[in-house]
């Protein structure tokens, strides 16, 4: 099986106040955090979220994120919007636990929420 097929095979969910109807096989939409939680509470495994650094930063609020697994860049760009949140009413703790560096100055870090 090919990568985009195995791909296409996973259940996939998206997080959106206004999509009601994916249209992507296997896709279901969840409406709120509490949907998140509910799909976290279950036993379907890993959860991943990719290119959404406002769901981001509303999961770590939540409570809802166990691991952040980031690509760290070496250029400061001066302005924008960064992953963590800056109104969360508490410390979010992290803890390195892998971390990789490319010949290109570019980091992999793998980063544990403490709880």
């Amino acid at each position: 099986m090919d990568y985009f097929a195995g791909w296409n095979a996973m259940p996939k969910y998206v997080v959106s106040r206004t999509v009601t109807d994916p249209q992507w096989h296997n896709t279901t939409v969840l409406s709120s955090l509490a949907d998140v939680a509910r799909l976290k509470e279950g036993d379907g495994g890993p959860i991943f979220v990719q290119g959404s650094m406002l769901l981001t930063q509303e999961l770590l609020k939540a409570g809802l994120v166990d691991e952040m697994r980031l690509m760290v860049f070496p250029v400061v760009l001066g302005t924008g919007r960064g992953p963590f949140p800056t109104d969360a009413e508490d410390k979010v703790r992290l803890e390195l636990v892998e971390s990789t560096t490319y010949a290109n100055g570019v980091q992999y870090q793998v980063l544990r929420v403490r709880r």
